[in-house]
C-alpha cells in the first residue's frame, strides 16, 4: 500500500504525511536518547551515522540513516516506540532514497545527522530535539522544491 500511495498522483500529501508523523515522534525520541541512552545503544548511533558518511553507494547510505534513526528510537528507551519500527523502516527508507536522489548537497544532510548524533552523545535533550527539528525542515525544504518540480523518482523499496 506505501508503495501505491508514495507513487500516486497525491505524493506530495503522502510525504508532507510521512513528514508531519516524523515531528510528531523524532525530536522527542531524540530527547529521550540524550537521556537514557546505554553506552551500546550510543555505539550503534554512531556507527550508523559514520556508515551514512562513509557509503559508496545510495543504497548503503539510506540503509544507514534508516538505521540511525532506528537506533535513536531504540534508545530512547520507551517499548512503546518500538513497534514503530517496522513501519519507520519501510517509509523512512523510501523518503531517504527521494532525499539523497534529489539533494547535491549531501555534506549538508551529513552535517545535520552529526548534530543530532553530538547532542544525544553529550546528553543534551533540547539541542537533540532542534538537531532533529532541523534535519526534519531541511526535508521538507527538499520535498517542498522537488515535488514542485515533479520529480517521478520517489519509489519506496519492496
Amino acid at each position: 500500500m506505501l508503495t501505491w500511495y508514495a507513487a500516486s498522483p497525491e505524493r506530495r500529501g503522502f510525504l508532507e504525511t510521512v513528514q508531519e508523523f516524523r515531528y510528531i515522534i523524532e525530536p522527542e525520541a531524540a530527547a529521550l536518547a540524550s537521556m537514557r541512552r546505554t553506552d551500546s545503544q550510543m555505539e550503534a548511533i554512531s556507527k550508523a551515522c559514520q556508515e551514512m558518511g562513509a557509503a559508496p553507494t545510495l543504497s548503503e547510505r539510506t540503509a544507514a540513516d534508516t538505521r540511525f534513526h532506528l537506533a535513536i528510537l531504540h534508545a530512547a528507551g520507551n517499548e512503546l516506540l518500538l513497534p514503530l519500527g517496522a513501519l519507520i523502516d519501510s517509509v523512512l527508507e523510501g523518503l531517504f532514497v527521494f532525499v539523497t536522489r534529489e539533494v547535491n548537497d549531501l555534506r549538508h544532510a551529513q552535517d545535520l545527522h552529526e548534530e543530532i548524533e553530538r547532542c544525544i552523545r553529550q546528553q543534551r535533550p533540547e539541542a537533540a530535539r532542534q538537531a532533529v527539528r532541523e534535519l526534519l525542515s531541511n526535508t521538507d525544504e527538499i520535498i517542498a522544491t522537488r515535488v514542485a518540480e515533479g520529480s517521478k523518482r520517489f519509489d519506496i523499496p519492496a
